[in-house]
């Protein structure tokens, strides 16, 4: 492949990859909205609405798998480097970029896999009081998961060359 075909290629992923902190933001935003809207009915109506727990519930599920897609991207998910300072430089190097690069990308796929599986699986069962499909519930789990692999293997083939300029682009 070209390199200015692979160059457009990563530049249509990376804006694709941009999602992850619009959905984070818009999931926080509606949890802040959904809270102040419960506080507002438990304690100045009197009613509290009963749904509000429900779907704070569903929105930190997405926020959740997208908030560790944005951490993948900017480089700081959880790591093994109290171990690394005990290897030698190019099996540290080994360890840290490739071995837990395939460990975090063969969880996420099993992650993915199983989490379509389940979305599949729970789309004929309803939330308790908004009657929302579960599987729209569990699809945050293997999307989030989807745009974390992306970020994972983006590192570990071309390297955190970006990190903050794509929340700055917002």
């Amino acid at each position: 492949m070209n390199k200015k075909l692979s160059n457009k290629i990563l530049i249509v992923l990376d804006k694709i990859g941009r999602l992850d902190v619009w959905v984070s933001a818009l999931t926080m935003f509606g949890i802040v909205c959904i809270a102040i809207w419960g506080v507002f009915t438990r304690y100045v109506l009197g009613q509290p609405a009963g749904w509000v727990g429900e779907l704070s519930l569903i929105l930190f599920v997405w926020l959740t798998f997208f908030g560790i897609s944005i951490l993948a991207r900017r480089g700081e998910i959880v790591n093994i480097e109290f171990l690394l300072k005990y290897f030698p430089g190019k099996l540290s190097f080994f360890v840290k970029r490739i071995f837990s690069t395939v460990l975090l990308a063969s969880c996420l796929a099993v992650i993915i896999y199983l989490g379509f599986q389940l979305t599949m699986f729970s789309h004929d069962r309803y939330t308790a009081s908004l009657r929302i499909p579960f599987s729209y519930v569990y699809l945050g789990i293997p999307l989030g998961s989807l745009f974390t692999l992306y970020h994972i293997l983006r590192h570990a083939f071309i390297g955190p060359q970006y990190h903050e300029e794509l929340e700055l682009t917002l």
